[in-house]
């Protein structure tokens, strides 16, 4: 998360409103190599780390068939509607199955038959709440609804090997052919997708 300094910030302050935790300022520090954290250069661009930020777990709205979690140990998991699951996990769905998701911030992502992605990124800034939620379309697709928000700083994209899919408020999917190009049909509203490069895309 970038943030543009402002007059008065501190590294505390920004703990504090980032991460919900003051007592971390000195991970900012490290990662910005600040000399001294209570004189911090307006307009200057610090850089919070994602993975400090807060989780926001997700919950299983909706499971038929046969669907399989696998966590960050690579554990598999039983899955029932209204468990919770954590940011890493993986999700198999097999044939003639079916998952849906709800994220923190109440967007819903539908999983069909014969597809895996992974809640690559699940999640929320600090007290002001904004959540941040990354899913990585490893086969097959999936279709997302997204609530309209006021919210500039909220982040939800699907990854595929060679496309992100960002947006702000809408209702869409994404399908992965099995040569790693993906298209991404609009029921409402409107996305934006980016090539990645092929550095990211293998990362």
């Amino acid at each position: 998360v970038a943030h543009t300094v402002q007059p008065g910030d501190t590294l505390e302050g920004l703990a504090r409103h980032y991460l919900n935790a003051p007592q971390q300022w000195p991970l900012l520090q490290k990662r910005n190599a600040v000399a001294n954290p209570r004189q911090l250069r307006p307009g200057s661009v610090l850089h919070i780390p994602a993975h400090l930020l807060p989780s926001a777990p997700a919950q299983i709205a909706f499971v038929q068939g046969d669907v399989r979690t696998i966590d960050k140990t690579a554990t598999a998991q039983p899955l029932q509607a209204g468990s919770t699951v954590p940011e890493g996990t993986r999700l198999q769905v097999g044939a003639e199955s079916f998952v849906a998701v709800r994220l923190a911030d109440g967007s819903v992502v539908r999983v069909p038959a014969q597809s895996e992605v992974q809640l690559q990124q699940l999640r929320r800034t600090g007290r002001t709440g904004q959540v941040r939620s990354v899913i990585e379309l490893r086969s097959g697709s999936l279709d997302a609804e997204v609530p309209t928000t006021g919210d500039a700083h909220r982040r939800f994209e699907i990854r595929t090997p060679r496309a992100a899919t960002s947006v702000r408020g809408t209702r869409f999917g994404v399908m992965l052919a099995s040569d790693g190009r993906s298209s991404t049909p609009v029921q409402q509203g409107s996305v934006a997708v980016q090539a990645l490069a092929a550095t990211q895309a293998g990362s």
